[in-house]
């Protein structure tokens, strides 16, 4: 299919939407200041009577950038969008939810930021959760690199539904949804970004008002627990060769019950910085800055549990308390200096290159 330079394909994937918000969502799109899109509609039918009433809202929206593409029943989210991707004609791809609303200027500043950054492959924004004050998804300085990095060890990507994709990016390297990742559909996205040399950003700028309803993290707890741990040890797969065990060990890194020793973390961070000089997926600075703020964060939760977080707290309240000061302070001052030291290895390093 030919590819329309300046064109927006906007992907919005449904599967028993409420009319009402479906509405809202729609109406913010087609009301954007930027008017060069195309609007896919994913409907995934259920086979209840409610596909009726939306087939009859859909085919009441008089606007010729609306395309409403049937997807098979039982396709699911990722297949959707894959779906979508395959059958959009533009030169950006723009993420839609069914029950959330875009600014009207979203896609126009996102088209602006990507055309102005060619070097920028995923961009997002900050999302305010609907009907409160509440922003989420903030950059807070985060850079790109920082970003990639941190992909090993949580999810650093963006708010789904604010993702804006350079098509040229998506066709080069392959890069689709993993139709498995049920809930963890994007953590999965993102990872695959950054490990076929992908670079994501994003802006602090809320660009779209997020709905959030009862359960919905909930809902698929269990299996994204799953894929949370698979989705660490394909970041780590991209960097280079690790066993079955090292994998393990970083997907259990937020697990402070875990049975790996902090020498096997010290051992395994070092070859993740040397098979990462070999691949180069992130740059050395960003790794060794991550690894030694991980490391940090994972001995102040060990810290926390071992003196009660209740005494932690009363701490920060009674500050004055030596016998508080001084155990605290001590293991600062320990992180501290580990902390240091990785900042001096990479001195070394950046020097002896």
């Amino acid at each position: 299919m030919e590819i329309e330079r300046g064109l927006i394909s906007i992907l919005l994937p449904i599967y028993k939407p409420i009319l009402k918000e479906l509405k809202v969502a729609i109406d913010s799109m087609l009301n954007q200041t930027y008017t060069r899109f195309e609007l896919l509609v994913l409907f995934e039918k259920s086979g209840d009577a409610a596909d009726e009433n939306t087939d009859r809202y859909l085919a009441g929206i008089n606007d010729i950038r609306l395309r409403v593409i049937e997807v098979p029943r039982g396709s699911g989210l990722t297949t959707s969008l894959n779906i979508g991707i395959k059958e959009s004609r533009g030169q950006y791809l723009a993420r839609m939810d069914g029950d959330d609303y875009s600014l009207p200027k979203r896609l126009e500043k996102q088209f602006n930021f990507m055309e102005t950054n060619p070097n920028v492959d995923l961009y997002g924004s900050a999302a305010r959760i609907m009907n409160t004050r509440r922003i989420v998804f903030k950059k807070n300085g985060m850079s790109s690199e920082t970003r990639a990095a941190r992909m090993m060890f949580d999810n650093a990507g963006l708010a789904h539904p604010t993702a804006f994709y350079r098509r040229l990016f998506i066709d080069k390297s392959g890069l689709r949804y993993c139709d498995v990742y049920t809930g963890y559909e994007d953590y999965r996205f993102w990872t695959d970004a950054v490990g076929l040399g992908g670079r994501i950003d994003s802006t602090d700028e809320v660009l779209l008002y997020y709905r959030v309803k009862k359960g919905q993290f909930t809902k698929h707890a269990e299996s994204a627990i799953g894929w949370d741990r698979t989705t660490k040890k394909r970041m780590i797969e991209y960097i280079g060769e690790f066993s079955e065990y090292e994998k393990e060990a970083i997907a259990d890194w937020n697990e402070i019950n875990s049975n790996v020793s902090y020498k096997v973390y010290h051992d395994l961070c070092r070859k993740i910085i040397t098979e990462n000089n070999k691949s180069k997926v992130v740059t050395d600075r960003a790794l060794r800055r991550e690894i030694a703020f991980q490391l940090f964060v994972r001995d102040l939760r060990i810290l926390a549990k071992k003196h009660d977080a209740k005494v932690l707290k009363g701490y920060f309240k009674e500050f004055y308390k030596p016998s508080y000061t001084g155990y605290i302070m001590r293991n600062l001052y320990h992180l501290a200096r580990r902390l240091q030291s990785y900042r001096i290895e990479a001195r070394i390093d950046q020097r002896s290159n």
